[in-house]
């Protein structure tokens, strides 16, 4: 009896075929000859896209790519990306941002892909932070008489620190970059309370970021513009646009303050335009709200910046 293999997964089994594969798919005409090369050298589909995939967190603005995942298999790329993020040791953000742009362009769902990213309990881990900040602040009140205090800045140091491993925080937040916004609102919403955004730098960026370029063309038009400001990193297109008007920049607000609360303090173009946006709506029912909820907790995490720009603003 003879066995005939038929597809090679390794690339020591087909050397030749993997080479000239990885050769490929850092040229135009990537999804040509990835086709080709699996008909020829017989290549496990699932192994090219898992190259494909690797390649891509290099050049992630090569949309070629999405076109190639989208040919060979998409009913096992939730899979293909589980088992990646299961074995990730390392900055987990580029491919993070992989599996959003393709959860964007409907390649893959994150319900597929939620169960294979870590932790498993969004609540657990939001427990266990409380129980830590609970034993932190006990400790606090503790007077320590032989001066040693070491380990209550350790523990400080530690609460204050963001959690590498949170892949789940990690896809919303490349999800936000890309623009995928009703996807992440939805997981806001089904996870309401449970999710700390604080503890997750990254995500604050992104949620920053997003309301600087949301805001920042209405900002421009406004009496007194603050002084020089950065200019507002670049979205993509998607469901959230620029504002073209002060009622669009509040629906906006409306949607992703609530779920920021008071870390865009840490963001000073995003912090003072909001408020300079503030300043100039009508309803104040909703200023009152957006005050209670993000604009004056936030002021505890402003620097001196944030003061001058308020100051200068008359805000």
């Amino acid at each position: 009896m003879i066995y005939v293999q038929q597809k090679y997964n390794l690339m020591r089994e087909e050397p030749e075929g993997y080479t000239r594969l990885l050769y490929a798919l850092n040229f135009p005409g990537k999804l040509e000859a990835a086709q080709e090369l699996i008909g020829v050298y017989n290549l496990d589909p699932n192994r090219v896209i898992d190259l494909a995939i690797a390649i891509f967190e290099i050049h992630p603005e090569d949309q070629e790519f999405l076109q190639l995942l989208t040919t060979i298999n998409t009913h096992a790329l939730c899979h293909i990306f589980g088992f990646k993020f299961q074995n990730s040791a390392t900055d987990m953000l580029p491919l993070a941002h992989i599996a959003a742009l393709c959860i964007k362009s409907q390649l893959m769902t994150l319900e597929a892909l939620w169960g294979y990213l870590k932790p498993e309990s969004l609540a657990a881990c939001l427990s266990d932070y409380q129980a830590f900040a609970q034993s932190i602040r006990r400790n606090m009140d503790i007077v320590v008489l032989n001066g040693d205090c070491s380990q209550q800045e350790q523990d400080l140091e530690v609460f204050n620190s963001p959690d590498p491993k949170n892949q789940k925080l990690a896809v919303l937040s490349e999800l936000i970059r890309v623009n995928a916004w009703p996807v992440v609102k939805e997981v806001f919403e089904r996870f309401q309370g449970k999710i700390l955004v604080a503890n997750y730098p990254p995500m604050v960026d992104a949620l920053c970021d997003l309301i600087h370029w949301v805001v920042d063309p209405i900002y421009q038009t406004l009496p007194k513009p603050l002084f020089s400001s950065a200019k507002p990193p670049n979205f993509p297109a998607g469901p959230i646009s620029q504002a073209s008007s002060i009622s669009q920049a509040l629906e906006c607000l409306d949607a992703i303050l609530p779920v920021l609360g008071a870390s865009i303090g840490a963001n000073t173009d995003a912090f003072i335009k909001v408020c300079k946006i503030l300043q100039h709506c009508e309803d104040k029912a909703k200023i009152i709200q957006f005050m209670k909820t993000a604009i004056l907790p936030g002021l505890s995490l402003a620097s001196n910046e944030v003061m001058l720009g308020l100051w200068k603003a008359q805000i």
